[in-house]
This record gives C-alpha cells, sequence and structure tokens, in this order.
C-alpha cells in the first residue's frame, strides 16, 4: 500500500530573495560566487556541490496493480538483463444485447477480433503465438480491495479455443481475427437459440462462461499491446438462414467489466544479470549488477537512490540549501533494444522498502525529464529538480539514511507497459549537484 507525503513549502522569506540572485548567477561555470549586494547583510557567497555520494541499487515490490488499465499485454520477452517476461490476459464477456435468435438460423463460425494499440517491446520481425483458452476460475479482486495485480494468474482449460500466428505491426492499425473451433461456437448458439434462462441471464451466463485467457506461445521475443474495451475486443457468433444461404447474421459477445480486465506479468531472473532480485526486503546494489540499476513497468522492479553522506550537510555552519539537481544517467544506448521513456517519478521508501508518493506543495508529483544527446549517446540523463524534497527532510536538524528515493515510470505507463530504463552508476555515474548560500561573517 503506497503512502502520499507531501513536501512541506518553504516560508522562509530569505530563500525567496536569495533564489532571485542566484538565478542571476545560475549560468556562470564558476562554483563560488560573491553576491555582496547591499541589501543582503552580511554578504554571502553561493556554493556549488557535487560530491555528496549518490548509491543506487534495484529493488523488488510484491505486486503491481494490473486491472482497469483498457490494455492486454500478450507476449514474451527475454535478454540477458531482465531475464524473462511473460504476459498474458484475463477478462470477462458478455452476452449480446437484445438477441433473438430464429428456429431458421444455422451456426457457421465464431471469430475473435483483437486491435493492436501502438504499444510493443521486443522483436517485431518474429512471430508471436497467441492461444485463446476458457477460463475455469472466476475472475474476483482480492478481500482488501478491488484490484487485481500481475502476481495473479487464473486456471483455464488445456485445449485453445483458437490460436493465431502473426507478425506484429503496431505501429500500425492492425486488426487480428481468431478463429475459434466449432465446438464452442456451436455451444454459444444453441443456449441463445434454446433461450436457456440460466445461461442467458446476466450472472448465468458469466458463472457458465467464466472469460478468456490471452495467452503466448513459441518462441517470439516481443510483448504487444491490444486495446482492451467492449468496442475493441469481441468474438462473433455468425449465422445464416438455412432456407437462404445469403442471410446472414451475427451475435456479438464483448468485453466487460473493464476493472476485472488484468495482466498477468511475470519474470524468471535466473540466468539474468539481476538473478539476486528475489525478496522485497533486500536491495541488490549496483556493484553486484554490473555497476547498473533496473526499472521496468509491469513487474515491480525499481531503482532505489541512497545519499549516504547526506548527513554531512549539518557540518556546514551559516550555510542555506538553495537548490538540489539529481542527475541520473541511462545505459540503454548500450544496448539500443528500447526508447527510453520521457518522463520518470519520485517516490520514497523506508529500510524495508515500503513505497510512498511523495508531492510537492503544489500537489504535482517529482518528476524527472530525459535530456536526450541524440548526436553522440555521451550526455544523456534524467534531470530531477528534488530542491523542496531535499529542504523538508533536512529541515528537522537532522536526516535520517534509511529514507530513501525511488525511481517508477507514471502510473499509466507503469500498469500498460514493460518499458524499462537500464540505469549506469560508474561511467558516468548519478550525481546530486547541490547549491547553497553561505553567510560570511
Amino acid at each position: 500500500m503506497q503512502q502520499i507525503i507531501k513536501t512541506l513549502k518553504t516560508t522562509v522569506g530569505l530563500i525567496s530573495v536569495i533564489l532571485i540572485l542566484f538565478s542571476a548567477f545560475s549560468c556562470s561555470t564558476d562554483e563560488t560566487y560573491e553576491l555582496g549586494l547591499n541589501f543582503v547583510e552580511p554578504s554571502s557567497k553561493l556554493i556549488v556541490c557535487d560530491t555528496f555520494t549518490v548509491e543506487l541499487s534495484t529493488i523488488l515490490e510484491d505486486s503491481i496493480k494490473t486491472s482497469g488499465a483498457e490494455t492486454v499485454l500478450c507476449g514474451t520477452f527475454s535478454d540477458s538483463i531482465c531475464g524473462l517476461i511473460f504476459c498474458s490476459s484475463f477478462f470477462q464477456i458478455s452476452l449480446p444485447g437484445n438477441f433473438l435468435v430464429s428456429d431458421q438460423e444455422i451456426y457457421d463460425s465464431t471469430v475473435m477480433q483483437l486491435r493492436l494499440n501502438g504499444y510493443y517491446f521486443g522483436d517485431t520481425s518474429q512471430y508471436l503465438q497467441i492461444n485463446v483458452h476458457r477460463l475455469t476460475e472466476d475472475i474476483e479482486p482480492g478481500e482488501n480491495n478491488n484490484y487485481l495485480y500481475n502476481t495473479r494468474s487464473l486456471a483455464y482449460e488445456a485445449e485453445p479455443l483458437g490460436v493465431l500466428s502473426f507478425f506484429p505491426r503496431p505501429t500500425g492499425s492492425d486488426t487480428i481475427i481468431i478463429r475459434f473451433n466449432d465446438n464452442i461456437g456451436q455451444e454459444l448458439f444453441d443456449i441463445l437459440k434454446e433461450k436457456d434462462e440460466v445461461k442467458t441471464s446476466s450472472e448465468g451466463f458469466i458463472d457458465w462462461f467464466k472469460g478468456l485467457a490471452l495467452i503466448p506461445s513459441g518462441n517470439n521475443n516481443c510483448v504487444v499491446g491490444f486495446k482492451a474495451n467492449s468496442d475493441n475486443l469481441w468474438f462473433r457468433v455468425y449465422t445464416h438462414n438455412k432456407n437462404d444461404l445469403e442471410e446472414t447474421k451475427y451475435y456479438e459477445f464483448k468485453l466487460t467489466n473493464s476493472s476485472r480486465q488484468f495482466n498477468h506479468i511475470s519474470v524468471s531472473r535466473e540466468n539474468s544479470l539481476f538473478r539476486d532480485l528475489t525478496k522485497k526486503l533486500y536491495a541488490v546494489p549496483s556493484k553486484a549488477t554490473g555497476n547498473k540499476t533496473l526499472l521496468t513497468g509491469g513487474t515491480g522492479m525499481y531503482t532505489k537512490i541512497r545519499f549516504p553522506s547526506m548527513d554531512q550537510y549539518f557540518l556546514l555552519e551559516n550555510t542555506i540549501l538553495l537548490k538540489a539537481e539529481l542527475y541520473l544517467p541511462p545505459a540503454n544506448r548500450l544496448y539500443n533494444q528500447e526508447k527510453l521513456p520521457d518522463t520518470l517519478l519520485l517516490g520514497e521508501v523506508n529500510k524495508y522498502n515500503d513505497q510512498s508518493i511523495i508531492l510537492r506543495s503544489d500537489n504535482s508529483y517529482f518528476s524527472g525529464y530525459l535530456h536526450h544527446d541524440e548526436e553522440f549517446g555521451e550526455n544523456t540523463y534524467y534531470y530531477f529538480d528534488i530542491s523542496e524534497y531535499l529542504q523538508s527532510v533536512l529541515s528537522g536538524g537532522s536526516y535520517n539514511v534509511d529514507k530513501c528515493l525511488f525511481v517508477r515510470l507514471p502510473e499509466e505507463k507503469e500498469k500498460k507497459t514493460i518499458d524499462r530504463v537500464v540505469f549506469e552508476t560508474r561511467s558516468p555515474k548519478p550525481t546530486i549537484r547541490m547549491y547553497f548560500a553561505k553567510y560570511l561573517n
């Protein structure tokens, strides 16, 4: 369970004055500035320091909420960094509305439609095989809330209702059609035609036809996204008139109750760089993972940020913290496999790695933005302004080194993607640059 922490707004008027002065000198490259204006007594110096240590590690959250995202993720992805990621999806289907089957109708076929939403991760030049299975277990949220999580999986029939292998083209508007076997199609048609009082009621149908599972199969190395709403995810039972073959009709069974649609996302890390990442309580330091840390959507893997020397701030006399900038360089340019997210967010974790959301005084998130060196790739980094956060945590006269930050994706990406960032910790290394006003006697 995430808590929300709001930083304290600095109300000291003197800091506002100094910040105005700081902005006037912020473009200079010198590390010390003599402000020395008549209305600032005594005279002051602006000190820039980037020697505070930044330590990164990788942590694991127990589970991630994936229900209600209106996105189906299906496929597998594997490499030496993260291991094997397996994505499958589960959802409920509703009865057709206002159906009326005549005695002259005869069953023809059943097909399912899936529409790509443009998201992909991995190699789209390989075949992706999707198997559609009928659930044998109810889709029910947890006892304490109304959510379903990435760690949840459901039982389904071994024999698939339909199978399709295709080359995904996610950047287009591809519609995927999967033919179902005629046994399930005929069974569905029969309950409509016979007006089965139990199975053709809303609750009775869900109890009998509990839903569908989309399960990847084969040796693909790509995860794709599909639109998970009633307009884009459905299957149709087609019929024709036995006396007139050209008179056709269909009955549409649509995705229903989007809060019960969720993605199961599992990770096998045995042969990966992060194989030691097994428990929430244990943060794996970057030196144990090739001087790299990992952030991956949908999996619960985050990068933790620790400032072990920050308590030295209190050794500085007659000093006020004006600004703090955090720079996190990604290592993804070395692998060239995925596009870096434009925006990342910061949260807070304790020594047990329990997460809290932190907000600025204006209720906005602590966001970090990608600076992309497109020409050389040598100066690419994520920039975070954490001035307000550090001013707040340092205001009490002490610093708790067990109180750390962590990097996360925005919620819409965390629930809907397996996007990732691999952070570098050696060359280049993460840096915190702090600006102080020091008063001279």
